[in-house]
């Protein structure tokens, strides 16, 4: 992915490369004063927009906790309204934000490059996690001393765009 966005009051616009993770650390160490967005923060114009479909228990390698999956959410809201741009398609999909092997993935299936709004790409991670996220719980114990019983939020899942383009939401290679 490429992030292009200005780091400094009245600055031009730069543009970095990596995942939303790997930007957040190139602007720190440009500008140590930058001050990033609040990771939770939603976006209402989503809503606005014709959205696609969305699709639960695919893409990726596997599903991926809810948490981790909140976590990419922040570091992309934290990028703002400033663009993330993906070459031409079609199925020309990127990490734009990846750690530990929990994935936020977006695929362009356009003949041209976009440069959706960072932010408004964060949205579609809370759709997914709303539509598609379950609980997977500790097995029942049949040797005794039972361990202490847990569960867990997962979430699988890839949401589409009016505007050909794609995000998934799994584990993956980072």
């Amino acid at each position: 992915m490429e992030w292009t966005g200005s780091i400094k009051e009245g600055a031009d616009p730069i543009t970095l490369s990596g995942t939303a993770e790997e930007v957040v650390a190139q602007i720190q160490k440009l500008n140590p004063d930058y001050v990033f967005l609040e990771g939770n923060t939603s976006e209402p114009e989503i809503g606005k927009r014709s959205q696609g479909h969305i699709i639960c228990k695919v893409g990726g390698f596997g599903a991926m906790d809810v948490r981790a999956a909140h976590r990419e959410r922040n570091y992309l809201r934290s990028l703002g309204n400033n663009v993330c741009y993906v070459g031409a398609g079609p199925r020309m999909c990127t990490k734009i934000a990846c750690a530990t092997g929990d994935a936020i993935i977006l695929c362009n299936d356009n003949g041209h490059a976009i440069s959706p709004r960072c932010s408004y790409l964060a949205d579609y991670i809370d759709h997914i996690i709303r539509a598609c996220s379950w609980i997977v719980n500790s097995p029942p114990c049949i040797v005794r001393p039972c361990r202490p019983s847990w569960s867990v939020d997962m979430v699988r899942g890839q949401q589409f765009d009016s505007d050909n383009y794609n995000v998934i939401v799994a584990k993956d290679t980072c």
